[in-house]
């Protein structure tokens, strides 16, 4: 289970663990450039999207926009919330961390390990605030510091005197340090890759310049990252991804540059130079992806099947009445059939430990959708559902080798209650 460790971490600080979710993505093949995938989560009571946002690595503004007329502080318990983690990644080289402001997202492309597939790690910023401009352009990583002071600037020092808020002129570590517990020094004089004390700000436009991560996301990133890890800084609001034939647009608020007036100009012309010559373009779509600005990859070519709305590309979360109380993810999957075949995969004690493994599944490229049922008070997770028993054993073998997971034989759905997991793995809990 040396996978499933790497991408789960187990964070102290309370009498609660909290699990958070890690985006480590295998890097897709030559001329594919898209990573992860779509997934829904069913609302727990008393909990908000910032909540559900930070246990899968979202942003505030990745989740809330990608969830129109969902109340961010208040959702309905029991509600399906879509997980926008499917990201393009940004048209430039795959190397060190690369920083998309318009998408608030870092990544980070690990150095090659010898056995060890290219990997890409994904976590959500929060990004310098109107008039404050996170800055563009190439730089690299020359210090690391644990447990930082800050020593704010005149002009900052400035600005929370005149709000009423004066600030000491070094600001000691500890949680009134805006820096959190981890800070990476940059070339860019001024600026710094940190955690917060107020980590509700990530993914939004909040800082006075800086790039600000989750508490637990700085502290990973800080214990991989050498120094001399090159950083590049872009802002690319349009993305155009390839996967298996397919091209998709991503498309975010385009926070600095091109007014409204000049979109649909700006937004044809940059159109026109990514795509290969003699390729249809559904402009009208274009431009409907690109005003939206969900941040959600969207299919612009290929089968009607495969252009679908984002609605469309997702599978409902199972709810309690089909068997279990606890939070369901759905990757996106394709209806089942009449007769259908399922995995079983494993059988848990811990329904926390149920849900990391359907989070890994999830992760999977392609992604494998899966389900957890609760008897006698054992969760059982079974894969699918796919259209033939060898179509089923083909994941399995795909699970074995990235997860480790023996997978049980594969069982038509006739009766999927009786026994289904009776041959699947037992996952040792940690």
């Amino acid at each position: 289970m040396r996978y499933f460790l790497a991408r789960w971490t187990l964070l102290a600080g309370g009498l609660a663990p909290l699990w958070a979710w890690s985006a480590t993505y295998p890097l897709p093949p030559q001329g594919d450039n898209i990573v992860g995938g779509l997934a829904t989560v069913t609302v727990r009571q008393e909990e908000t999207l910032l909540d559900i946002g930070r246990r899968y690595d979202l942003g505030y503004d990745q989740i809330t926009i990608a969830n129109p007329g969902v109340d961010p502080w208040l959702p309905k318990a029991g509600a399906h919330v879509l997980l926008p983690s499917e990201y393009i990644l940004p048209d430039t080289p795959r190397q060190g961390i690369v920083i998309n402001v318009a998408a608030m997202r870092l990544f980070y492309y690990p150095p090659a390990r010898p056995g060890v597939p290219p990997e890409v790690v994904t976590y959500p910023i929060g990004i310098g605030r109107e008039g404050w401009r996170t800055p563009v352009g190439q730089a690299s990583v020359t210090g690391k510091i644990k447990d930082p002071s800050w020593t704010p600037p005149a002009s900052i020092r400035e600005e929370h005197a005149n709000n009423g808020d004066p600030l000491p002129a070094v600001v000691p570590a500890g949680p009134d340090n805006p820096l959190g517990q981890y800070a990476l020094r940059l070339t860019l004089p001024g600026y710094l890759i940190h955690g917060s004390n107020k980590p509700w700000g990530v993914g939004m436009r909040v800082s006075h310049g800086c790039i600000r991560l989750y508490p637990e996301d700085i502290s990973r990133l800080f214990a991989n990252i050498p120094v001399g890890t090159s950083v590049r800084i872009v802002n690319q609001p349009w993305l155009l991804g390839h996967r298996q034939g397919v091209y998709y647009l991503q498309a975010f608020q385009v926070i600095d540059g091109t007014p409204d007036a000049h979109l649909e100009r700006d937004l044809g012309e940059w159109i026109a130079r990514q795509l290969p010559p003699g390729t249809p373009v559904p402009w009208q779509r274009i431009l409907q992806i690109a005003q939206a600005g969900r941040g959600i990859p969207t299919a612009l070519t290929g089968t009607e099947q495969q252009i679908r709305t984002p609605a469309e590309a997702i599978q409902p979360p199972m709810d309690a009445a089909d068997g279990t109380a606890e939070e369901q993810a759905a990757p996106v999957s394709s209806k089942a059939a009449a007769r259908s075949w399922y995995l079983p995969v494993a059988h848990f004690r811990d329904p926390g430990n149920a849900q990391k493994v359907m989070g890994l599944l999830a992760q999977m490229q392609p992604p494998v959708s899966s389900a957890s049922s609760l008897a006698n008070g054992v969760l059982t997770l079974r894969a699918g559902p796919y259209p033939s028993k060898t179509a089923a054993a083909a994941v399995a073998e795909r699970i074995e080798k990235n997860l480790g997971i023996r997978c049980g034989a594969p069982l038509l759905d006739e009766n999927p209650e009786k026994d289904v997991f009776a041959s699947g793995e037992t996952v040792t809990e940690r």
